[in-house]
Protein backbone atom coordinates (compact mmCIF):
# COMPACT_ATOMS: atom_id res chain seq x y z
CA UNK A 1 0.00 0.00 0.00
CA UNK A 2 2.57 2.64 1.11
CA UNK A 3 5.57 1.82 -1.81
CA UNK A 4 2.76 1.75 -4.48
CA UNK A 5 1.36 4.89 -3.42
CA UNK A 6 5.32 6.11 -3.49
CA UNK A 7 4.78 7.50 0.22
CA UNK A 8 8.82 8.10 1.86
CA UNK A 9 8.71 6.36 5.47
CA UNK A 10 10.96 3.73 6.61
CA UNK A 11 9.71 0.45 8.88
CA UNK A 12 10.54 0.59 12.07
CA UNK A 13 9.30 -1.22 15.27
CA UNK A 14 8.36 -5.08 16.05
CA UNK A 15 7.73 -6.10 12.37
CA UNK A 16 11.03 -4.75 11.06
CA UNK A 17 12.70 -6.06 14.39
CA UNK A 18 10.73 -9.31 13.23
CA UNK A 19 12.08 -9.11 8.94
CA UNK A 20 15.81 -8.83 11.02
CA UNK A 21 14.98 -12.39 12.36
CA UNK A 22 14.71 -11.72 16.00
CA UNK A 23 11.33 -13.31 17.30
CA UNK A 24 8.50 -10.50 18.33
CA UNK A 25 4.96 -10.65 17.93
CA UNK A 26 3.49 -7.62 16.96
CA UNK A 27 -0.17 -6.50 15.70
CA UNK A 28 0.12 -3.51 13.58
CA UNK A 29 2.47 -1.87 11.08
CA UNK A 30 5.37 0.83 12.61
CA UNK A 31 6.82 3.02 10.15
CA UNK A 32 8.69 6.72 10.20
CA UNK A 33 7.33 9.11 7.26
CA UNK A 34 8.83 12.55 5.48
CA UNK A 35 6.40 14.91 6.90
CA UNK A 36 7.33 17.67 4.23
CA UNK A 37 5.70 18.64 0.83
CA UNK A 38 3.52 16.24 -0.50
CA UNK A 39 4.39 12.98 1.63
CA UNK A 40 1.25 13.69 3.61
CA UNK A 41 -1.05 13.95 0.82
CA UNK A 42 0.29 10.68 -0.60
CA UNK A 43 -0.49 8.66 2.53
CA UNK A 44 -3.53 10.29 2.98
CA UNK A 45 -4.71 9.49 -0.54
CA UNK A 46 -3.60 5.72 -0.04
CA UNK A 47 -5.09 5.09 3.83
CA UNK A 48 -8.46 6.74 2.19
CA UNK A 49 -8.18 3.75 -0.28
CA UNK A 50 -7.38 0.93 1.88
CA UNK A 51 -10.64 2.36 4.33
CA UNK A 52 -7.91 3.56 6.94
CA UNK A 53 -9.67 5.90 9.87
CA UNK A 54 -7.47 7.85 12.71
CA UNK A 55 -8.29 6.58 16.12
CA UNK A 56 -8.24 10.03 17.77
CA UNK A 57 -10.81 12.19 17.53
CA UNK A 58 -9.14 14.09 13.97
CA UNK A 59 -9.59 13.54 10.48
CA UNK A 60 -7.12 12.20 8.62
CA UNK A 61 -6.49 15.19 6.81
CA UNK A 62 -5.29 16.47 9.76
CA UNK A 63 -1.65 15.31 8.88
CA UNK A 64 -1.36 18.13 6.58
CA UNK A 65 -1.52 20.85 9.65
CA UNK A 66 1.86 20.75 10.94
CA UNK A 67 1.24 23.32 13.37
CA UNK A 68 -2.14 20.97 14.48
CA UNK A 69 0.62 18.01 15.25
CA UNK A 70 3.27 20.25 17.24
CA UNK A 71 0.44 21.72 19.27
CA UNK A 72 -1.14 17.70 19.75
CA UNK A 73 2.70 17.07 20.50
CA UNK A 74 2.95 19.70 23.53
CA UNK A 75 -0.31 19.22 24.96
CA UNK A 76 -0.45 15.35 24.89
CA UNK A 77 2.77 13.82 23.83
CA UNK A 78 1.40 12.69 20.82
CA UNK A 79 4.66 10.78 18.62
CA UNK A 80 2.02 8.97 16.41
CA UNK A 81 -0.96 8.62 14.48
CA UNK A 82 -2.84 5.74 14.18
CA UNK A 83 -5.26 4.95 11.65
CA UNK A 84 -6.91 1.41 11.48
CA UNK A 85 -9.69 -0.64 9.49
CA UNK A 86 -13.16 -1.02 11.22
CA UNK A 87 -14.00 -4.53 12.34
CA UNK A 88 -12.70 -6.86 14.52
CA UNK A 89 -9.43 -7.75 12.78
CA UNK A 90 -8.38 -4.42 12.00
CA UNK A 91 -4.88 -3.44 9.92
CA UNK A 92 -3.24 -0.88 11.82
CA UNK A 93 -0.87 1.57 10.73
CA UNK A 94 1.42 4.16 13.30
CA UNK A 95 2.58 7.13 12.05
CA UNK A 96 5.60 7.99 13.47
CA UNK A 97 4.66 11.95 12.50
CA UNK A 98 7.55 13.49 15.54
CA UNK A 99 10.31 10.60 15.30
CA UNK A 100 13.29 11.86 17.20
CA UNK A 101 15.47 10.99 14.72
CA UNK A 102 15.20 13.53 11.47
CA UNK A 103 13.70 11.02 8.55
CA UNK A 104 16.53 11.98 6.50
CA UNK A 105 19.23 10.63 8.92
CA UNK A 106 16.97 7.62 9.65
CA UNK A 107 16.15 6.81 5.82
CA UNK A 108 20.28 7.01 5.03
CA UNK A 109 20.55 4.73 8.00
CA UNK A 110 17.85 1.96 7.69
CA UNK A 111 19.01 -1.13 6.23
CA UNK A 112 18.95 -2.13 2.51
CA UNK A 113 18.86 -6.13 2.75
CA UNK A 114 14.94 -6.14 3.19
CA UNK A 115 14.10 -3.35 0.69
CA UNK A 116 13.76 -5.02 -2.29
CA UNK A 117 11.41 -7.65 -0.82
CA UNK A 118 9.15 -5.22 1.21
CA UNK A 119 9.03 -1.81 -0.74
CA UNK A 120 10.69 0.60 1.20
CA UNK A 121 13.75 0.78 3.57
CA UNK A 122 13.24 -1.17 6.84
CA UNK A 123 14.94 0.02 10.19
CA UNK A 124 14.74 -1.51 13.39
CA UNK A 125 15.38 1.16 16.01
CA UNK A 126 12.85 2.99 18.42
CA UNK A 127 10.65 6.07 17.31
Amino acid sequence: MLSSAKVDCVLVGGLAVALHGYQRVTVDVDVAMAMDDAKPDRFIAAADAAGLRPTMPLPIGSLRQRALIEQRHRDKGTRGFSPRSPGTVAKVIDVLVRPKLPHAERRRDAGRSMSDRIGFPLCPSTA
